[in-house]
């Protein structure tokens, strides 16, 4: 053997060695990445409890469906589902809705809320998961790898290093058994210079454009109520309330009375309930921040809006 043929062995030898390796390793970090996924991370993750509720298939006279507020705002009653999610749009919404009537027993009522911050333009360009592969059927608890779920994915270092800092993944909210999502915190109603920044900064993060309407939210909306129906179903719209710091804050943009008088009038226009309650409270004591309440406004707001819904259905 020549020492060129040598060379050319080992430099084969070397290269699949090199390969052989790289491979072993990325699959080391793809189990082990799913490892911290599936013990760690899932067992508190909201989306995920949620989903698993969704499975379930527990009977329900009503379902009720939204975003943060709907999930932390409405402790929901024993047959009635909480299916509100954190930062929900009106598409993924719809979506869910459509796919849960088309696998479950039909609810007698539909609980929807409908605040202005869903009118905020970062509800409509932000990259969200896909419902139709979640809710559709398409994904299995049973089977599919949570790494291939792109928002776990991108969130993989961060956990990381929260795992390995020690920090745990515990969550500090409670979770019910009907899908409510409750947290035990009270606003002091008192604010530093900082605190009314955030609060400003919150509401300016919500401010819808001026020509929200062009977000087509109307037909989107008489589509839902037109589908539930169809299908024998009442529909009643709901805002959650927020704080009074959030509202004066708030009253200095226009566009946050416009959009409660449109969605009134959209109400009104196919002939469906709408309860305001964006005002009612003035005590920071209901409230976990500048717009969620927490469990002790949950637990009274519930109580009035399954008088107003499910009387009025």
């Amino acid at each position: 053997m020549n020492l060129s043929t040598f060379n050319f062995k080992l430099q084969k030898c070397w290269a699949i060695a090199v390969v052989g390796g790289s491979l072993a390793i990325f699959l080391s970090l793809l189990c082990a990445s799913e490892w911290l996924l599936a013990t760690q991370v899932v067992p508190g993750d909201i989306f995920y409890k949620q989903l698993k509720l969704y499975d379930s298939h527990i009977p329900v006279k009503a379902v009720a469906l939204g975003d943060s507020h709907m999930s932390q705002g409405f402790d929901a009653p024993e047959g009635i589902l909480n299916l509100g999610l954190a930062g929900e749009s009106f598409n993924q919404i719809n979506i869910k809705l459509r796919n849960y009537l088309k696998t479950h027993e039909k609810p007698e009522t539909v609980i929807l809320q409908i605040s202005p911050q869903m009118f905020a333009d970062y509800r409509f360009t932000d990259d969200r998961r896909d419902y139709e592969a979640f809710f559709g059927g398409k994904w299995s608890l049973e089977t599919e790898w949570y790494i291939f779920d792109p928002n776990l994915r991108s969130r993989l270092i961060p956990y990381w290093v929260r795992f390995f800092k020690g920090d745990g993944f515990t969550p500090r909210a409670m979770f019910t058994k009907q899908g409510a999502l409750l947290i035990r915190y009270a606003m002091s109603g008192k604010f530093s210079e900082k605190d009314l920044f955030d609060v400003k900064a919150r509401v300016e993060q919500h401010v819808a454009p001026d020509d929200f309407m062009a977000l087509d939210v109307d037909d989107a909306l008489k589509d839902v109520i037109q589908h539930m129906k169809a299908n024998g179903i009442s529909v009643c719209l709901v805002t959650f309330p927020v704080s009074p710091v959030y509202r004066e804050i708030a009253s200095g943009y226009p566009v946050f009375s416009r959009i409660l008088t449109t969605i009134e009038e959209m109400a009104e226009h196919n002939e469906v309930p709408y309860f305001n309650y964006w005002s009612v409270y003035d005590n920071y004591e209901y409230f976990r921040n500048q717009d969620h309440l927490n469990d002790v406004g949950a637990g009274d707001i519930s109580k009035r809006i399954v008088s107003d819904c499910i009387g009025n259905s």
